[in-house]
């Protein structure tokens, strides 16, 4: 247990030096890390957008070249346009948009597993909110499960 804290310790410096020069925000919670990215998506898209692949590559490359024995959730959200049914797929869309292309940046297929809460309000960066204003609620996060020793 002592050796897996630290690890996750140690990952969680190593995510918060990378990710310095990008918007994302890093929390530890009970063994696993989340780095909530700034992977946004445009209303019913999927596309990842250019601005977004310098910071996904960076994750990439250091889960890759540091930390092979990961897994990683990419979690995909939607704003609640839509219906319930329709953004919890293209939530899972975004998710998988994430994961190819962290992917083809070095990450093994198998240390990467989607999900999708499409339109969760409880997982609602601005609860309700659409369109411009929703923006924020159409994103990834990106959550390290655990750590295969």
């Amino acid at each position: 247990l002592e050796r897996m804290e630290f690890q996750v310790s140690q990952l969680t410096a190593n995510l918060q030096s990378t990710f310095a020069d990008y918007d994302a925000q890093i929390a530890q919670l009970q063994g696993r890390i989340r780095v909530d990215m700034t992977a946004h998506f445009a209303v019913n898209d999927a596309t990842l957008r250019d601005q977004d692949k310098d910071a996904l590559s960076e994750f990439s490359r250091t889960i890759a070249d540091f930390h092979p024995n990961i897994i990683v959730t990419v979690e995909g959200f939607t704003d609640p346009s839509g219906s319930a049914a329709y953004n919890k797929w293209l939530g899972l869309q975004r998710a998988k948009s994430v994961r190819d292309y962290l992917v083809s940046n070095g990450l093994a297929k198998s240390q990467v597993r989607t999900v999708s809460y499409g339109e969760d309000k409880e997982r609602q960066i601005m609860p309700g909110a659409t369109g411009y204003a929703g923006e924020s609620n159409r994103r990834v996060a990106l959550v390290i499960d655990y750590i295969v020793s």
